[in-house]
Parts: structure tokens; C-alpha cells; sequence
């Protein structure tokens, strides 16, 4: 892809619903994961 001259598109769905949207508009890599909410919630439990 790349030596062809080719561009693709990446970007990062933080939940399901997200991820489904992304995928139907085609985007060639796509990341999937919750980690965020996660991450958050130890934030708040110290």
C-alpha cells in the first residue's frame, strides 16, 4: 500500500458503539478498547 502511493486511514473507537460507526464508514485500521473509562476510575478511587 504504501509504496503504491496509497493512504489509509487510522483512528481509535473507545467503545462498541463507536467502532461499529467507524467500520461502516470503511476505515482501513481501526483500534478498539475501553481502557479509558478504566483508567479514570482508579483516578478517582485514590
Amino acid at each position: 500500500m504504501k509504496d503504491a502511493g496509497d493512504k489509509n486511514t487510522k483512528l481509535t473507537a473507545y467503545d462498541f458503539s463507536m467502532a461499529r460507526i467507524f467500520d461502516e464508514a470503511c476505515i482501513d485500521v481501526l483500534l478498539v478498547g475501553d481502557l479509558l473509562p478504566i483508567y479514570d476510575r482508579k483516578k478517582i478511587e485514590r
